[in-house]
């Protein structure tokens, strides 16, 4: 079952990691391209922060596994990768 959750987060987060190479090759060269792709930057990183928070916070006050706790991590940056491609996608229908 923890395997699953790896796999499915591996498959969505290349799919983020995709969306985010075909746009910085294709429209990330000229100054609207930067721009998203800053805004998207700066939106993903307030998210990393808000991650870690919330890992430091499980490590801290529960007692997980190591397998659990190797399962949060990838699902979380995943997650990540993903705020981040939703955030081009947003940012690009909208700016």
């Amino acid at each position: 079952m923890l395997n699953l959750f790896i796999v499915i987060s591996v498959i969505l987060s290349a799919w983020g990691a995709g969306k985010y190479i075909i746009f910085s090759k294709e429209e990330g060269v000229d100054e609207r391209g930067k721009a998203i792709l800053s805004q998207a930057s700066h939106t993903t990183m307030s998210f990393l922060f808000l991650a870690y928070s919330i890992l430091c916070l499980i490590v801290g006050f529960l007692d997980v596994s190591a397998e659990v706790l190797k399962v949060i991590i990838v699902v979380t940056f995943s997650l990540l990768i993903l705020i981040n491609a939703f955030s081009i996608t947003y940012l690009k229908k909208h700016a």
